[in-house]
């Protein structure tokens, strides 16, 4: 049995403006179900110190307590793509798989590529760099 599809509007928060979305039935359930929390799950970002009327006048305070200064979101270091890669696989993303050497971005390829072309393209840039 074929349903119809479910049009919709929402408010996306990243572009501040309306979005009109068009789901499959099974599609909005899914969605939709991702917003209910799980049983005996406590919503806390709207009680506390988190609630949007005092967050403003309280988190610092709480920072303060925790010894924490207001930027200290900032200077957390996030891993990054190639330290992630190394830690899971133990092989560095940025190392040429022919010649070693580190791999450094010359150019984007954009639209349909297939894989085949990539190997490709990066082993002419290995052949390339042997003969210089």
């Amino acid at each position: 049995m074929n349903h119809p599809n479910i049009c919709f509007t929402y408010l996306d928060h990243k572009t501040n403006k309306y979005t009109e979305s068009d789901l499959t039935v099974e599609g909005f359930i899914q969605k939709f179900i991702d917003h209910i929390p799980d049983v005996n799950f406590r919503m806390i970002r709207y009680y506390g110190f988190l609630s949007n009327r005092v967050r403003g006048k309280l988190l610092p305070k709480v920072r303060q307590l925790l010894g924490q200064n207001d930027n200290s979101e900032s200077t957390v270091n996030q891993p990054t793509y190639a330290q992630l890669i190394f830690k899971d696989f133990g092989v560095n993303p940025l190392d040429c798989i022919l010649c070693g050497a580190e791999l450094k971005l010359s150019g984007s390829l954009f639209g349909k590529t297939s894989a085949f072309e990539l190997v490709r393209h990066h082993r002419q840039l290995a052949l390339l760099k042997k003969i210089i």
